[in-house]
């Protein structure tokens, strides 16, 4: 543990310089030319973040020692088998690799006093994936499309529990995780953090910088976040054979029509950093007669891509964002003392029509049987069971658009299903479905995680795709059947 710890503090004086060089480096890029907890509690996380504060050491004692005694994370060693060799039919240049190897260590840490915190997370990483790592600082916002081998995702200063009339309010600022939404499978509401797709199948949501008020009161928490960053979200590169038989991540089943796709090319317009491109979050959460629930109005940039023609080259397709307003509501509950049930729903509508004006919402439960029957010498079984479902209001209908975000929108119509299954404190199974009804397009993943010492533990996973053609939204993965096997240590 001692030596992990040392470890930890080494990398954490690797990735403090990325928070020094994300200020240094803050100036506007130029003109635009290119697994979630299953429990609702935000009220709880308030708290926590509290409790963590007043914990935290006073202003005469060492923060320093404090920010790494409090050091924490995983080092993670993982390798991929892919079944089948790709398809490069469609792009000669894609990675015809059946086997590749990577190496994470994340970590984060805190410090504090009275009624401060600051907190950081991040990680170090790299494999042998071509095209998939480049660098370790980054602008304010960041245009790659690349992991990075030093990533600072998160460097806040939060000052909690200050004395406001009948409540306390907490202050954020800096970039950190965004959460919102309240579904356990899926969450159509939580989108105003970026992704990082470049294993579409190990996502990893990334900080957002931001100036936030948190005020509790009662049973309730008022929520105020102004965004002043637009962070894209990471796709697999072009080369990557994630895009498989697709010419792009938002075109599963290549150019639209019109375009020849021998010629097709795709540029993306990344807003810039000015004030019109800001965005602003505001949420009520809280607690009533039992149900959790939460409403948060949005206005500023789209979490999906649009597509617009070029007005100069006539086989150019930009990828553009459009301002929208969303408002998001979901609520979970418990019935029958056993039961979870839980729902989340967002409304999306799009300044000037470029972009469908959509509804899409969610609803499940979630069942866990604890104890299990005697004879079966098992811990407990846990299912959740959701269903998504979108209905376009509207559709794009602005001049020179040829595709609106329909396509890479995820619960237009699915059955999402997961499964946990604890043998005892060593042997655990998972299983992970998704279906999108009326097509053949799935998804199943299996996995069984061993604790071979104490915090150390090996898993083994398998993922399947299919699909009645490269159309569909798992379809097009259907060359990348793959094992996986991971070493991980967690301190």
């Amino acid at each position: 543990m001692v030596i992990f710890r040392r470890l930890g503090l080494f990398a954490l004086v690797a990735l403090v310089p990325l928070l020094l060089a994300n200020v240094a480096l803050a100036q506007s890029p130029g003109p635009r030319t290119s697994d979630r907890d299953s429990n609702f509690d935000l009220l709880g996380d308030l708290d926590m973040e509290a409790e963590a504060a007043a914990a935290a050491p006073t202003e005469d004692e060492n923060v320093l020692h404090k920010f790494v005694g409090n050091v924490s994370g995983s080092l993670r060693l993982r390798g991929q088998q892919f079944v089948d060799s790709v398809d490069t039919s469609g792009n000669p240049n894609i990675d015809r690799e059946d086997s590749f190897g990577e190496i994470t260590l994340n970590l984060e840490s805190y410090t504090g006093g009275d009624n401060w915190r600051l907190g950081m997370s991040g990680w170090l990483e790299t494999g042998n994936q071509a095209h998939t790592y480049a660098g370790v600082t980054h602008y304010l916002q960041d245009r790659q499309s690349k992991r990075r081998y030093g990533q600072l995702n998160e460097s806040f200063l939060m000052f909690t529990g200050l004395d406001l009339g009948p409540g306390e309010l907490d202050i954020t600022l800096g970039k950190r995780l965004l959460k919102n939404g309240i579904a356990t499978l899926y969450s159509p509401g939580d989108r105003y953090s970026a992704t990082d797709f470049t294993d579409p199948m190990d996502s990893r949501m990334l900080g957002a910088w931001q100036a936030r008020f948190d005020y509790a009161f009662d049973n309730f928490v008022l929520t105020a976040a102004l965004l002043p960053v637009y962070q894209r979200s990471i796709e697999p590169h072009q080369n990557s054979r994630w895009l498989a038989n697709s010419i792009d991540f938002s075109f599963p089943g290549g150019p639209p029509p019109g375009f020849d796709p021998t010629l097709f090319r795709v540029k993306t317009d990344v807003p810039s950093l000015d004030a019109d491109n800001m965005s602003y979050f505001a949420r009520l959460s809280g607690t009533i007669a039992g149900w959790d629930f939460f409403v948060a109005p949005f206005w500023g940039m789209s979490a999906a891509f649009v597509q617009r023609a070029s007005n100069t080259d006539p086989n150019l397709i930009i990828k553009d964002v459009p301002n929208v307003f969303n408002l998001s509501a979901g609520f979970a509950t418990v019935l029958f003392e056993r039961i979870q049930f839980h729902g989340d729903s967002l409304y999306n509508w799009t300044k000037n029509d470029e972009d469908d004006h959509f509804f899409t919402g969610v609803i499940g439960f979630t069942y866990k049987i604890d104890p299990l029957p005697s004879w079966l010498h098992s811990d407990w079984l846990e299912f959740t069971i959701e269903y998504a479902g979108e209905k376009i209001i509207d559709s794009q209908d602005a001049t020179g658009f040829v595709s609106s975000s329909k396509d890479g929108r995820l619960g237009r119509n699915n059955l999402l299903v997961a499964a946990t299954y604890k043998v005892n404190e060593d042997l655990t199974f998972q299983i992970n479905a998704a279906n999108e009804i009326q097509r053949t397009d799935h998804l199943f993943h299996v996995e069984a995680k061993y604790r071979i010492w104490t915090d150390f533990y090996g898993i083994i996973g398998f993922d399947e795709f299919g699909g009645d053609d490269n159309d569909t939204f798992y379809g097009r993965w259907e060359d990348n059947d793959r094992l996986t096997g991971t070493f991980e240590y967690v301190f």
